[in-house]
């Protein structure tokens, strides 16, 4: 044998024990985290089979409800009062909204128009 060969393999000696031990904490490290995985995908199977069929709530899900109130043509002028006399609502806003509403239909007619006449030229 070479020398460098015999000072590689005192070396290994030397620290034999000390990998040895490394070896056997990075197995047990292996085999908990191996164990907590698995554990873990069984829970998460047997969990989304519960949820499916129903027999435990999914805590994930959100459920809401809509609740509607029908009122009555007195009610709704009642309100419709009480918010006017506030100051909550204001006339010229109503008013500016129909206004909105109507150009943005003259601008649809116009639109069509000139599709229709583009249509016509060709």
């Amino acid at each position: 044998m070479s020398q460098e060969k015999v000072d590689q393999y005192k070396k290994e000696k030397a620290n034999r024990k000390k990998n040895i031990a490394r070896q056997k904490r990075q197995n047990v490290m292996y085999k908990v985290f191996a164990a907590i995985l698995g554990m873990v995908v069984v829970a998460w199977i047997v969990l989304s089979v519960l949820w499916t069929k129903g027999i435990v709530s999914n805590p994930f899900v959100v459920t809401t409800t809509t609740e509607t109130t029908t009122l009555s043509e007195a009610e709704l002028s009642s309100m419709y009062a009480v918010i006017s006399e506030a100051g909550l609502l204001d006339e010229d806003d109503t008013t500016e909204s129909d206004e909105t509403t109507t150009a943005l239909d003259d601008t649809t007619a116009t639109e069509t128009e000139t599709t229709e006449e583009e249509t016509t030229a060709e």
